[in-house]
């Protein structure tokens, strides 16, 4: 966690130093900061749905696959990507 700590902040002083933004007024920060996040809201707003809609069939899948190596787990692990990837799976 403390090398993030330190990653976040040296990419922050980074970013200030290159533009500016210790001498941009209250206002402008704010408004940048309100755009973004509207920005943000409305990417996520449009694409998520679509995304959800394409994925569907894979996280349905996915969830089907979950389930029948948590209920069998004995079966799952006779299968040998499984029982190598299995965190579920003794070794």
């Amino acid at each position: 966690m403390e090398k993030f700590t330190e990653l976040v902040s040296t990419v922050s002083s980074t970013l200030a130093e290159r533009t500016g933004w210790e001498t941009w007024g209250l206002t402008t920060r704010l408004g940048i900061a309100l755009g973004a996040v509207l920005l943000a809201y409305w990417a996520g707003k449009a694409l998520i749905p679509a995304t959800f809609r394409l994925l569907r069939p894979l996280v349905f899948l996915a969830a089907v696959a979950i389930a029948v190596a948590a209920l069998f787990p004995h079966v799952s692990c006779q299968v040998a990507w499984v029982a190598q990837n299995a965190p579920f799976c003794g070794k």
